[in-house]
C-alpha cells in the first residue's frame, strides 16, 4: 500500500518544535487485502501518524534516529498501528525514505 502523501511529525522539546521528521512509509499486505487497505485509507493514515507521534514524543526522533534498533523499533510500532486496522493482512512496514529538518 503505498501513501499519496508522506508523514510530516514535529520533534517537541521544551515546549517548542525544534526539528520536523518526513517519513516515507509503505505498508506490505497480502495479496488479497489491497482493496481493503485503500478503502481504509484514512483509519490506517490516522493510526500510524498517532503512532509517529507517540515515538516522536519518545524521542525516537532525536540524535538516534538513523540507529539500526531504532529503526526497526519506528517500523515495529508502525506495522502493530497498520494491524490495529487491517489485522494480519498487515506483514511489514516499509520504510522508504526518512528525514529530519532541525530548526
Amino acid at each position: 500500500m503505498k501513501f499519496s502523501r508522506q508523514f510530516i511529525v514535529p520533534v517537541i522539546r521544551t515546549n517548542n518544535v525544534n526539528a520536523l521528521v518526513v517519513i516515507d512509509i509503505n505498508i506490505e499486505l497480502l495479496a488479497n487485502a489491497t482493496e481493503k487497505a485503500y478503502t481504509r485509507e484514512p483509519k490506517i493514515r490516522d493510526a500510524l501518524l498517532s503512532a509517529l507521534l507517540r515515538l516522536s514524543n519518545e524521542g525516537a526522533f532525536g540524535d538516534q534516529l538513523l540507529n539500526q534498533q531504532n529503526i526497526e523499533h519506528i517500523r515495529e510500532q508502525l506495522l502493530t498501528a497498520a494491524q490495529s486496522i487491517l489485522g494480519d493482512s498487515a506483514t511489514d512496514i516499509l520504510i522508504l525514505s526518512i528525514a529530519r529538518q532541525d530548526f
